[in-house]
C-alpha cells in the first residue's frame, strides 16, 4: 500500500480555501474508470485518499461548485489561477524535469517582478503545477463566460511564451478544472507528487490583472440561426465522428468519451465527442469545437491548445475548407442571392464634397474619380454601379464603403460592411478570399473587407 502524506494533502485543500463542498475524482490508469465523490470536512479528504491513493490518480476541483456539482455551470468561486508546466516526453527524464522546473521558477520570479504575490508550487510526477491565489471570485450565470475567458487569455500568453519542444504549458483555465493532489502517488510516473513551496498568500493584484484583460468578444449565433447559415452555403457538411473519435472510445448516453486521438490521455477520458450536437472537448487544453477545429487539429495545420475562438480564419480556414472537400464530403452551394440583395443598398449616391475628394482618390485604386470643378462647392455626384459580385474583385468592394463614408453616409458604409460580415459571404467566385471563421459558434468573415 503507498501511503499519502496527510499533511501536505491537507496542505493543498487549505490552498483552495472552499467554503462548503469539493469534488475529489479518482481515475484508473488502467481500467479509465473514474469515480467523483464529493466531501466537506478534512477527515472525509483524508480518508478517500488513502482509499483510492496507489490505485487510482487523485485530483481535486480547483474551483468550488455547488452541491455535488460536476460541471462548468456547478463553478459558484474561483479562487484558484493554475498552472500546469508538464514535460512533453513521458516518463519525463531528469533534464527535461529540471528544465520545467526551470520554466516555473522564472514565470513565479517575472510575476513577482509584477508585484504579484509569490503563488504555491508542486512537482506533480511529470512536471510542475503552479497555484496562483486570488481573493475569491463569486461565479453567477452573467460572468461565468467572461471570467472564464480572461482566465483563458492569461493562460494562453503563458502557452505562447513558455512552451517548446521539451515544456509544455497546458490550458487548464476552464472552470471545472481538476488538477493533481500533493501528497498522492502519481501512478504513470510513479513518484509521489509534493509541493515544493506550499506558502501562499491571497493576491489583489493579480486578481485585478486578470479582470482587465482583454479577451476576444465574438457575436454568438443562436443554433437555429447557425443552420440557417449553414444550409445557405452547404448541401452537407460533416459530422465531428467523420472526422475523429475517442481513442478506445466508451459510450455515455449520447455522447463518447476516451483518449485524445491526438495527443493521448493520462486519465483516459479528456476527449469528448457529441454526435447529436457535431461537438468535441479536449479537457486537458479547455478547448472544443465543431469539424472546422476538429479538422484543424488532426490534420495538424493548429496546436490542439490552439484551438481556441476565432483561431480557424483567413487561409487557415480556406485550408480547411480545401481540406473539408477532398477527405470528408464536404460540398459548397453556389448562392449569391444573399450577397447581390446587401450590395443593392449601395446602387444610389450622395454629392461629395471637394474638400473630401483627396482622401476619396487615396483610398479608392480603380474608380476613377471625376475631376475638381473650380469654385465649386461640390464635385460631381458619383453613382457605383449595381454590384454583381460576379464581376467585382475586392478592391471594388472596399471602392463602395469608401464613397458611401466620404458622400457623408457613414451608417450606410457601416451598416453595409456588418452585413457583409454577418451574412457570412463565404463564395465569391473570381474574388482571392479567405474566411475569418469563429468555429464554435459558426460564424464566418470575409476577411478583407
Amino acid at each position: 500500500m503507498v501511503e499519502i502524506n496527510k499533511d501536505e494533502v491537507l496542505a493543498y485543500l487549505k490552498i483552495l480555501r472552499h467554503k462548503n463542498q469539493t469534488e475529489l475524482r479518482a481515475i484508473n490508469q488502467e481500467t479509465k474508470e473514474v469515480i467523483s465523490q464529493h466531501f466537506k470536512t478534512e477527515e472525509e479528504l483524508i480518508a478517500l485518499c488513502e482509499k483510492y491513493n496507489g490505485k487510482y490518480n487523485i485530483y481535486l476541483g480547483v474551483n468550488e461548485r455547488k452541491e455535488n456539482g460536476t460541471s462548468r455551470n456547478d463553478i459558484i468561486s474561483v479562487g484558484i489561477i493554475p498552472v500546469d508546466i508538464d514535460c512533453v516526453k513521458k516518463p519525463a527524464s531528469e533534464d527535461d524535469l529540471a528544465k520545467a522546473k526551470a520554466i516555473a521558477i522564472r514565470i513565479i520570479r517575472e510575476g513577482i517582478f509584477q508585484e504579484f504575490k509569490e503563488p504555491p508550487l508542486i512537482f506533480s510526477g511529470n512536471g510542475y503545477q503552479i497555484l496562483f491565489c486570488v481573493p475569491l471570485i463569486e461565479i453567477n450565470n452573467e460572468n461565468r463566460e467572461e471570467i472564464e475567458a480572461r482566465i483563458k487569455e492569461f493562460e494562453n500568453r503563458l502557452i505562447k511564451k513558455y512552451s517548446n519542444d521539451i515544456v509544455r504549458l497546458d490550458n487548464v483555465g476552464d472552470l471545472p478544472r481538476i488538477m493533481r493532489v500533493a501528497g498522492t502517488y502519481n501512478l504513470k510516473s510513479k513518484t509521489n507528487s509534493e509541493f515544493v513551496s506550499s506558502k501562499f498568500e491571497e493576491d489583489e493584484n493579480l486578481k485585478n490583472h486578470i479582470l482587465s484583460i482583454e479577451f476576444p468578444k465574438i457575436e454568438i449565433l443562436s443554433k437555429e440561426k447557425s443552420k440557417e447559415i449553414s444550409s445557405t452555403y452547404f448541401e452537407n457538411e460533416p459530422n465531428v465522428t467523420d472526422i475523429w473519435m475517442p481513442d478506445k472510445a466508451k459510450q455515455r448516453g449520447t455522447e463518447y468519451f476516451g483518449e485524445h486521438p491526438v495527443h493521448g490521455s493520462e486519465g483516459g477520458q479528456n476527449f469528448w465527442v457529441s454526435p447529436t450536437k457535431g461537438l468535441w472537448t479536449c479537457f486537458r487544453h479547455g478547448v472544443g469545437g465543431d469539424w472546422w477545429s476538429a479538422i484543424a487539429v488532426k490534420e495538424g495545420l493548429i496546436d490542439c491548445s490552439e484551438a481556441q475562438r476565432g483561431k480557424i480564419r483567413g487561409e487557415l480556414a480556406k485550408r480547411v475548407l480545401e481540406i473539408a472537400q477532398e477527405k470528408y464530403g464536404l460540398k459548397i452551394k453556389p448562392n449569391l442571392d444573399i450577397a447581390n440583395q446587401v450590395f443593392e443598398r449601395i446602387k444610389a449616391n450622395s454629392p461629395v464634397k471637394k474638400e473630401e475628394k483627396k482622401e476619396v482618390e487615396q483610398n479608392v485604386e480603380h474608380k476613377e474619380i471625376p475631376k475638381d470643378t473650380a469654385g465649386e462647392e461640390e464635385i460631381e455626384e458619383v453613382k457605383p454601379e449595381v454590384c454583381d459580385l460576379r464581376d467585382m474583385d475586392i478592391n471594388e468592394v472596399r471602392e463602395q464603403a469608401v464613397l458611401l463614408k466620404m458622400s457623408k453616409r457613414k451608417e450606410d458604409a457601416t451598416e453595409l460592411l456588418v452585413n457583409v460580415i454577418k451574412e457570412r459571404l463565404v463564395l465569391l467566385p473570381n474574388i482571392v478570399t479567405t474566411i475569418e471563421y469563429k468555429a464554435q459558434e459558426h460564424i464566418c468573415f470575409c476577411k478583407h473587407i
